[in-house]
């Protein structure tokens, strides 16, 4: 365990010492004693001590805003994050990314620190936070059966975990982890049963009968999110870590691509390129 001291051992100092003895040509007499008056010095703090305690307040205020409570319910009426990803898989990347970042300002300081030491002392002072785990049950019964995140299954909750901590890392929109976990629910959701429909401008008046308009609206969708899908097709490798059949369902026209929009396939285009550079290559 990494003990941060705010103190040295110090011994008492005399401050005073009074003889008081029988004065000469005086009838009377006194007590002859000495009386020694003390006081503890001040305590005498290292600059390396001060700083490891900076460093290790620091780490601990990390630890206190960054993590995440189990999933409690909708927060005017929108769900929160632990609806769609493991919080304690979330937390231990907190508690791991504080000690990281300690034991490497420690060294540039010429202090070697364990990291291992290091996070098992964090997780001791905030043992109320390392003990938050994720409780699928109660956290599904909170969502209700009829919420598409409550379909969303645990290796899917690990796996936006990653997505949500690659994306928090590299600067990606938060909010855009939120939609895909949507989509990814409802996939689980509806299957194979869910049907692709026809797709028709927002402005389609549906009284029209003439079949050559119909044939050259029907199933258009923007330019920009045709094109932006195209480039996400052929680049992408993997699947997110979310099955093998997500990506192609995300960017079905008829299907996942209905409810797309530049911003979520700007985000995916990024995501797909960062999996992309983590995936290990052939030797």
């Amino acid at each position: 365990m990494v003990t941060i001291h705010t103190s040295n051992t110090h011994q008492p100092a005399t401050l005073i010492t009074h003889k008081v003895g029988e004065a000469p040509g005086n009838a009377d007499r006194v007590d002859n004693t000495t009386t020694t008056a003390t006081i503890e010095s001040e305590p005498q703090v290292s600059g390396q001590a001060k700083m490891l305690s900076t460093l290790y307040a620091s780490a601990s205020d990390y630890v206190k805003s960054e993590h995440l409570q189990a999933y409690s319910g909708s927060v005017n009426g929108n769900v929160t994050v632990g609806a769609y990803i493991n919080v304690g898989k979330y937390n231990d990347y907190v508690f791991d990314k504080a000690a990281t970042a300690m034991v490497a300002a420690a060294k540039d300081n010429g202090i070697m620190l364990d990291k291992a030491d290091v996070l098992a002392q964090l997780k001791s002072d905030h043992a109320d936070i390392a003990s938050i785990t994720l409780d699928d049950q109660d956290r599904t019964s909170k969502l209700g059966p009829n919420n598409m995140y409550a379909d969303l299954s645990t290796s899917d909750l690990d796996s936006l975990t990653d997505i949500y901590i690659t994306a928090k890392e590299n600067g990606l929109s938060l909010d855009e982890v939120a939609g895909l976990a949507l989509r990814k629910g409802i996939q689980n959701h509806y299957g194979s049963t869910l049907q692709a429909g026809d797709i028709y401008p927002y402005d389609w008046d549906y009284s029209e009968t003439d079949p050559d308009k119909i044939a050259a609206a029907k199933n258009q969708l923007p330019e920009a999110i045709t094109s932006k899908a195209d480039e996400i097709k052929s680049k992408i490798q993997g699947d997110l870590g979310l099955g093998s059949d997500f990506i192609p369902f995300l960017l079905n026209p008829k299907i996942g691509l209905r409810g797309a929009t530049d911003a979520s396939l700007d985000f995916l285009s990024k995501l797909a390129a960062l999996y992309n550079q983590q995936k290990p290559t052939d030797a």
